[in-house]
């Protein structure tokens, strides 16, 4: 049986969870994976600057002794955020992540087009079809 992106982030939470003292609550396990992906894992640069803190890097021991890549991890994270239609799509397996990411887009993008940006399309659209 296939495992799906939000499965795999329950097994990782239960592992960091038994790995880690510290309760952490999802908005601080997105903020460490965030800068594990952005600013740490792929940069060459990262001993000059950026530095972790302790639970940072014991964040990082885990993901990468368990096989995690903190930017396919984060990526995941950002689908876990998709509408519902958009997960259980996912979750099927009827979309792949990079259509799903690229469907959120277009959604949060509609979500923050304002009712006048949108009359003015509509008409756009409509003036258009009349000039067929």
């Amino acid at each position: 049986m296939r495992m799906t992106i939000f499965t795999k982030l329950e097994k990782l939470r239960k592992i960091i969870k038994n790995s880690l003292e510290d309760n952490i609550d999802d908005v601080e396990f997105k903020r460490i994976i965030q800068k594990l992906a952005n600013r740490w894992h792929y940069k060459k640069d990262r001993r000059k600057g950026d530095k972790l803190t302790d639970l940072e890097f014991k964040f990082y021991e885990i993901l990468l002794s368990n096989c995690y890549n903190p930017s396919t991890v984060y990526r995941w994270l950002l689908l876990e955020e998709t509408p519902p239609e958009i997960r259980t799509q996912i979750k099927e397996f009827n979309i792949s992540l990079r259509k799903a990411s690229k469907y959120k887009m277009e959604y949060r993008n509609l979500l923050n087009t304002t009712e006048q940006e949108l009359l003015e399309e509509i008409k756009d659209s409509v003036r258009k079809y009349i000039e067929r």
